[in-house]
């Protein structure tokens, strides 16, 4: 029998650890279809970001055209106002040639009328300049509104990619952090699993050593029961019994409220029997003092008599009725308040002796039922007492016995899970650094991309930057030579005439100037056939205006060398500045204060005075500039 129970036990528990694998084998294909979903969304999400990636480098190449476009418009906007500074220093030369001549003309009057229709022709075409120039500083404008909103354009796309570059960033970074959790949290999981199941392993040892000495005290502990449950049914009153002493406390309940309410009555004629007898001692006071009145006038009448008597006893003779009739009198009042007093004692001693009795018998029967009740009620609250302390001693074993069998199961499941999911954690652990190892590998090239990105960004902003601020001060130098040429053209309307009357020497010298540069050309290519250079190709009969155009460019370029310079200073002392304001390791009393805010200033002058002695400067290095090594001297030609 033992034998078969036991084979049973075998069976149940390899039926158990059977369930027991195939959720454990249930759970492991759950979690590894998990994995590769989480795999997949991990591969979407980095295919995204890489696609992201993409267009941020195509949004970068087309801003830096956007840029080369923006650089090269300033440059030909500078050239125009190079070629406008020219114009205004060749109306300078000729204003100043005009004042020094205006003696001379001042004698030519005769020509009033040509000159007056030169200035007129003089001023159309001041005004068609004056109109172009206009359209010129309009087409700018435009073109600077425009250059502002792809500006501000570029900015707002540098600022979306700077945020979206943050955030994959920090998307990143949280899931490695998420990981790195998982792989601690899986880690501490793993060794709590081993130290559980080694404890669990000690527990059942243990238990199983203690199985039989826990299953005797089981059985002992049944017989207990069973003993305590028979002399529970032997000591317990029937249900019949219980029902009739109830009515039987229910009867004594009703005849106490009868005495209790006997008593009240009694209580109450006692109460009126003794306001009775007040009212009779009441009467008999009154009596009396109505008595004593009597007497007191029968003695003043009767001394009044007496006196009469005597006077008439000498007089008359006595009457002894009237004495008789008052004397009987007072024998009778006499009589009848000694008859009063011995009613009134008597019937105040038969109603104490009544009430002493009944109240004698109401409370010998009250104290009877109390104590008959106090002994049945303390029959049934002791019977009640047995009753429920032997139903919960039996209730606590049953329970008892149900729980040390669960525990004894639960502790079997538990080996069984906790030697499974130790090798389950084992492999997720393994898999789980592989993952975390490999996403921050993807995380680390991802910030590193990116890093790069959001730097190349910064420098692209921040040129753009500059290239609009220089625009903005190269448009206010433009206006600010164009009032001063307004101005300088009202101030030459006084000289207009002087002026006309020496476009005919003007025209004379012009003419002069042609001759002599056609005969510099002939000799230039004189010059050119004479060193056998008769190649058209080589254009060598250009070479001194090469020349001095080769100086102008070199002069520009030390000028914008020069700027460049400036810029590249003054953005590191901004850099410094702001890394001062940014960093955590200067102390607070050493960081700039911010009350000072920086705007870039408006030239005290114009333009025109800031550029005129250096393109004084490039004049004369133009003209006075070393030649480079592969041009050809004067000396060389001739």
């Amino acid at each position: 029998m033992m034998n078969g129970t036991k084979q049973t036990e075998t069976n149940d528990r390899y039926a158990a650890l059977q369930r027991k694998l195939d959720d454990l084998q249930r759970i492991h294909i759950e979690g590894k279809k998990s994995y590769q979903a989480d795999l997949e969304r991990l591969k979407g999400e980095l295919s995204r970001a890489q696609k992201t990636n993409g267009e941020q480098v195509e949004r970068l190449d087309k801003l830096k055209k956007l840029k080369d476009a923006t650089e090269h418009r300033m440059q030909e906007v500078k050239k125009t106002s190079i070629t406008d500074q020219a114009e205004i220093k060749e109306l300078r030369a000729k204003l100043r040639i005009a004042e020094a001549g205006r003696a001379q003309l001042s004698a030519k009057q005769g020509q009033a009328g040509e000159t007056k229709k030169a200035l007129h022709d003089l001023e159309l075409k001041k005004r068609e300049e004056l109109k172009l120039r206009d359209k010129q500083i309009a087409e700018l404008e435009k073109s600077v509104a425009a250059e502002k909103k792809k500006r501000e354009s570029a900015e707002t796309l540098a600022q979306e990619l700077r945020q979206k570059v943050e955030h994959d960033s920090c998307e990143a970074r949280e899931r490695v952090q998420k990981l790195e959790i998982e792989l601690r949290d899986s880690r501490v999981a793993e060794r709590n699993a081993t130290s559980s199941l080694r404890a669990h392993e000690e527990q059942t040892s243990c238990r199983e050593e203690q199985l039989p000495s826990q299953l005797a005290d089981l059985r002992t502990l049944l017989q207990r029961v069973a003993e305590e449950y028979g002399r529970l049914a032997s000591s317990t009153v029937s249900l019949t019994t219980h029902s009739a002493l109830k009515t039987k406390h229910n009867a004594l309940q009703l005849r106490n409220f009868r005495l209790e309410r006997k008593l009240a009555n009694s209580e109450a004629q006692v109460l009126e029997l003794a306001s009775l007898i007040r009212q009779t001692k009441d009467d008999n006071a009154s009596l009396h003092g109505l008595l004593r009145a009597t007497t007191e006038e029968i003695g003043f009448y009767s001394s009044m008599w007496k006196e009469t008597v005597s006077e008439a006893s000498q007089l008359q003779p006595p009457e002894d009725s009237l004495a008789v009739e008052i004397l009987t009198s007072q024998h009778d009042l006499e009589r009848s308040d000694a008859q009063l007093g011995q009613a009134a004692s008597s019937a105040y001693a038969e109603c104490y002796r009544f009430s002493r009795w009944a109240t004698r018998d109401l409370l010998l029967a009250y104290r009877s039922c109390t104590a008959d009740l106090d002994q049945r009620e303390f029959e049934l609250k002791q019977s009640n007492v047995n009753l429920n302390a032997a139903k919960s001693r039996v209730e606590s074993l049953d329970n008892e016995l149900r729980t040390k069998k669960a525990e004894y199961e639960s502790h079997l499941q538990q080996y069984a899970e906790l030697s499974a999911a130790l090798a389950t954690s084992n492999t997720k652990v393994t898999v789980l650094a592989q993952q975390l190892e490999a996403a921050a590998s993807e995380s680390r090239e991802a910030a590193a991309i990116h890093d790069r990105d959001l730097k190349k960004e910064r420098e692209t902003v921040q040129r753009l930057a500059g290239t609009v601020q220089r625009s903005k001060m190269a448009e206010e130098a433009l206006r600010a030579e164009i009032d001063q040429l307004t101005g300088e053209l009202t101030e030459a309307e006084r000289y207009q005439e002087a002026y006309f009357n020496l476009m005919e020497q003007v025209e004379s010298l012009a003419a002069r100037n042609e001759l002599a540069e056609e005969e510099a050309k002939r000799l230039s290519k004189f010059n050119a056939e004479i060193l056998g250079h008769n190649n058209p190709a080589q254009r060598i009969m250009y070479l001194d205006r090469i020349r001095t155009e080769l100086a102008e460019a070199r002069q520009d370029l030390l000028a914008m060398t020069r700027e460049r310079d400036a810029a590249a200073a003054h953005s590191d002392t901004l850099q410094h500045e702001l890394d001062m304001y940014k960093s955590v390791a200067v102390p607070p009393d050493m960081k700039p204060r911010t009350t000072i805010t920086r705007v870039a200033r408006i030239p005290l002058t114009t333009q025109s005075t800031n550029v005129a002695p250096m393109s004084r400067g490039s004049s004369i290095a133009s003209k006075h500039f070393d030649p480079a090594g592969d041009d050809m001297t004067l000396d060389e030609i001739i």
